[in-house]
């Protein structure tokens, strides 16, 4: 390979880097905006509805001083404007740049491997190495400058015991968190997120919709076994779930044994009875979990490519995510 050619490649796979981290940012800052914006507009709204009594009360009681403006949100309003529009510009430039990548990836995979593999090796120099007082804290070592150490996950104590076949586990691949993330439309959702129905959503996937219907966990396209795509897929949205703030909920059709470790955001969940096995099991089990989730008062999202069943769960505070928005195709 060409000395020149990795370096374009090791600059470019940095850019798109950077762009992630400045997306993050930026979407970290529009969520505590509309976070403000929210609590500020039910101040004025609550204080709307009896502020005309207290400005008599205290006109007649000559104390001008206890008298109290709403708050006002035009500025929150605008930074939120600006925000929105800034993330979907930043949105644009980053499509572009993964796409460069995506493409020199499957025509040259080499070239990009060495590029990665340059480019994480420079991450690395970058950070300080772990000192005595931090080992004798327990404390992680710093990130790159300006990123605080990421905490783990908490786990469930069944996430801890190993896979009951350890063959079977082994044959899934690992995963690469660029190639995951990017099966995904990351940059929409966290949008979503931002300015549509909040942090903290539960995502119930129709997974048998997924497994039918996109071509990334299609196992005839794949060449693979049923069961290490559902594998993948779990594997897969364990990913997706550190980069967002709500808690995903994976629904099949059936049970198996599921061969990978995930974290206590992920749940799966399998239909059941007598018709185990077919559609209408799990979507049966998809509307209890809704019906679950919402009676939590928690907004939902439903991941589905089934315009019936997507009618049947439709109702207040549920949003319907199509496949096509939430997978890059």
């Amino acid at each position: 390979m060409h000395e020149k050619d990795i370096e374009l490649a090791r600059l470019l796979v940095a850019r798109l880097s950077e762009l992630e981290a400045e997306r993050k940012q930026l979407a970290d800052e529009a969520r505590a905006v509309q976070d403000e914006l929210a609590a500020t507009t039910q101040i004025r709204d609550e204080r709307s509805s009896y502020l005309d009594v207290l400005s008599r009360a205290a006109e007649l009681l000559n104390r001008p001083d206890l008298q109290a403006e709403s708050p006002e949100t035009g500025e929150l309003e605008a930074r939120a404007a600006e925000l929105e529009k800034a993330i979907a510009d930043l949105d644009r430039t980053t499509e572009e740049y993964r796409g460069l990548v995506e493409d020199l990836g499957r025509r040259a995979p080499h070239l990009l491997a060495a590029a990665r593999g340059e480019h994480a090796a420079l991450v690395m120099q970058a950070e300080p190495e772990q000192t005595e007082a931090d080992e004798a804290r327990g404390a992680q070592p710093q990130g790159p400058a300006g990123l605080e150490p990421v905490e783990e996950e908490p786990r469930d104590e069944r996430d801890n015991e190993p896979a009951a076949d350890s063959a079977a586990a082994e044959a899934l691949p690992p995963a690469d968190q660029g190639d995951v993330l990017g099966r995904f439309n990351l940059a929409q959702l966290q949008r979503r997120e931002a300015f549509t129905h909040g942090r903290g959503a539960a995502y119930v996937i129709d997974a048998t919709s997924v497994l039918q219907r996109v071509p990334a966990y299609d196992n005839y396209i794949r060449g693979m076994d049923v069961e290490a795509v559902c594998n993948e897929l779990i594997r897969d949205f364990d990913i997706l779930g550190k980069e967002l703030t709500g808690s995903f909920h994976l629904v099949f059709n059936k049970w198996f044994q599921s061969r990978v470790d995930f974290g206590n955001h992920l749940t799966v969940e399998f239909g059941s009875g007598d018709d185990e096995g077919s559609k209408p099991a799990g979507d049966s089990r998809l509307r209890d979990l809704v019906f679950e989730m919402t009676a939590k008062l928690r907004p939902v999202c439903v991941v589905t490519g089934d315009t019936a069943l997507a009618d049947s769960v439709s109702g207040q505070g549920i949003h319907i995510i199509p496949l096509g928005e939430f997978f890059r195709a």
